[in-house]
């Protein structure tokens, strides 16, 4: 299976690293926002820097499945371009509605799969099952932090003042949270509303101030919305020399959920009126789930790479035809953040 990559950064890294582990598929190319910059990611994770190539150099290989990971602003002439070739496309921060009101969009619906970008977080899916089964009780609120050297809080300054354009125009990083947080509750879009967002870089702001204690140098992201009759918090901050950390907390009317992810470890603990219980712990990539209760699904959450996108190959393959992240099963999610 002969795989290519369009992106600009985290979604290159990404991808090269967990098709690493996939000893039948071969990377052909990459497209980055430079040459220079794809031959780095190539280099990083022991690949030839000379797959880093132009659009039209990559497709000359004939690729059968291309990763498109850039911003939703960035895709426009990648999609009229796209709708030329035959290879399948896996499109990652979601495709939204300017994307399916393109013209050369109908071309390639029927072989493009949508990724919702949920980056192997076994614990939210955990939670998730928790908060369909009723094990939290209705939920109140829900907050999310992350701490990240990868955000890029200005890159959509447009999508600031104008909300009413969708979700898909979101900012290039921190946006995974919001799809986790609405992932939690459900996964509707739809039901999301009173949406406010902030950003505030050195290069410029946008709805929003520097909290307290803030360096000018650090960039950060806040958004926050109201769906189901929960409260819903999101920060994300790029301190490039701090920790990086991932931290969400489910609160409910019999219980919470509350996790804590720092340097590749963390652990997930559920409290409730009884006291409280580990669930899950990951140290150093290893998983130790010490709740057998609630065992994952492949079919409904992204929880390991090569897993993953074994699965996209056998998409590909036509060996199964009912993935759930396929486009026809995420199209209703997929107009995000519409503003009503």
């Amino acid at each position: 299976m002969k795989v290519a990559i369009i992106g600009t950064g985290v979604g290159i890294r990404t991808h090269l690293a967990g098709l690493n582990l996939l000893p039948k598929v071969e990377v052909v190319g990459v497209v980055g926002s430079t040459k220079e910059r794809a031959a780095q990611h190539l280099r990083a994770h022991g690949y030839d820097k000379d797959l880093a190539a132009s659009f039209d150099d990559v497709m000359a290989k004939s690729p059968d499945i291309v990763c498109l990971t850039t911003p939703v602003c960035c895709r426009d002439e990648y999609w009229e371009r796209l709708a030329h070739e035959q290879c399948y496309i896996l499109a990652e921060k979601p495709v939204c509605g300017d994307d399916l009101s393109l013209p050369y969009f109908d071309a390639v619906k029927d072989r493009c799969m949508v990724d919702f970008q949920l980056r192997g977080l076994e614990q939210f899916q955990i939670v998730a099952k928790m908060i369909n089964e009723g094990t939290l009780g209705d939920i109140c609120s829900i907050d999310l932090f992350e701490r990240t050297a990868a955000l890029r809080a200005d890159s959509l300054p447009s999508w600031m003042t104008t909300p009413d354009l969708g979700g898909g125009q979101r900012m290039a990083m921190g946006s995974h949270l919001l799809d986790l947080a609405v992932f939690l509750l459900g996964g509707n879009y739809s039901s999301v509303h009173e949406f406010q967002c902030s950003a505030e870089t050195r290069r410029g702001s946008w709805r929003g101030t520097i909290p307290k204690g803030q360096r000018l140098s650090d960039e950060c992201f806040d958004c926050s919305f109201v769906m189901n009759q929960a409260r819903v918090a999101i920060r994300t901050t790029s301190i490039s020399r701090a920790t990086r950390s991932l931290e969400f907390r489910v609160e409910g009317t019999e219980g919470a959920a509350e996790f804590c992810y720092r340097n590749g470890s963390g652990t997930l603990r559920l409290f409730h009126e009884n006291g409280s219980e580990v669930l899950y712990t990951d140290q150093d990539a290893s998983a130790v789930y010490t709740q057998p209760s609630y065992p994952l699904d492949n079919s409904v959450f992204r929880v390991a790479y090569n897993r993953y996108f074994a699965s996209v190959c056998e998409w590909v393959e036509g060996k199964d035809s009912s993935i759930p992240a396929s486009l026809s099963d995420g199209l209703a999610n997929a107009r995000l953040l519409q503003k009503k």
